[in-house]
């Protein structure tokens, strides 16, 4: 709004000589008074000023847009990190879920074999009972029928004389 001031005030000054040139009559200083030459001056100087505002403003601008642009390139760099994370916790859940059930799977199979292994222990266990109750019956000597004591004597007699 102030440029539009500036120009259009430029505007008028500009027109205002090229009236002046064209009637061909000098620019007389009473014509022009000082105190508006003052404001044409503070006129000049303030749009000249309002220029390098400009100037800044646009610099600022500028700023702020590449600032915007890097804050939306890592706002957006995030988001595809949390994509990436995600699907790497998603997977990481899947690996988990698996191995628990394969855990289960390998509980109870183990939990099976146990109880095949304690069955075969206690068969052995029987199996080794029977064997040794077999040697002791083996081992005990069969009461003999021991002959009594008169025939014992004549039995001695008889090998006695009994030629060798």
């Amino acid at each position: 709004m102030s440029t539009v001031v500036v120009i259009g005030i430029l505007a008028v000054s500009a027109l205002w000589i090229l009236v002046i040139l064209r009637e061909g009559s000098p620019v007389n200083a009473s014509v022009v008074p000082e105190s508006a030459m003052r404001v044409y001056e503070a006129t000049v100087s303030n749009g000249l000023q309002i220029a390098g505002i400009e100037d800044q403003i646009g610099k600022i601008d500028r700023s702020m847009a590449f600032i915007s642009d890097r804050i939306g390139q890592g706002f957006e760099s995030r988001q595809n990190q949390s994509t990436v994370l995600e699907n790497l916790l998603s997977d990481m859940t899947r690996d988990i879920l698996a191995i628990k059930v394969s855990t289960a799977n390998q509980r109870d199979a183990s939990q099976e074999l146990g109880r095949q292994i304690n069955e075969a222990i206690s068969r052995l266990d029987t199996l080794i009972n029977e064997t040794r109750a077999l040697k002791i019956v083996k081992r005990k000597p069969a009461l003999r029928h021991q002959p009594r004591p008169a025939l014992r004597a004549m039995e001695s007699e008889a090998k006695a004389r009994s030629p060798r």
